[in-house]
């Protein structure tokens, strides 16, 4: 049998340490639509305004009632940002994120943040 495929992003392979499993469908549209239904929220990480993939999220988490927040994508997070996302997260009561935005350096960059984040709201 042929081995399990690694998930895609935009920019390539999304690395194998995220449990992720690869819809069969080609299409980002599809892939999109679903990480937002089947989250508590989505966190976008770009620059204003949005356009592609990440207007389509924001798109589709407002369609669908999904909490989104939009973060701009400077390093490190500032410190109003960093409230403002936690708060967020607490205030909707999110346990399952769905992180979009459109580069790998971004997430790379954020996933220290988004772990302290995640341990804060465990932690209340």
């Amino acid at each position: 049998s042929a081995p399990a495929r690694l998930p895609r992003a935009e920019d390539g392979r999304i690395p194998a340490r995220y449990p992720l499993e690869e819809l069969s469908s080609p299409h980002y549209q599809v892939r999109t639509r679903r990480n937002v239904e089947e989250s508590d929220g989505t966190l976008i990480i770009s620059p204003e305004p949005l356009g592609g993939g990440t207007l389509l999220t924001a798109g589709h988490a407002t369609k669908t009632g999904q909490p989104c927040i939009v973060i701009p994508p400077e390093y490190p997070l500032v410190r109003p940002e960093s409230e403002r996302l936690a708060g967020w997260t607490q205030d909707h009561g999110i346990a399952v994120l769905n992180v979009a935005g459109r580069a790998r350096a971004i997430f790379e960059k954020w996933e220290l943040d988004l772990a302290v984040i995640g341990e804060t709201n465990d932690s209340e």
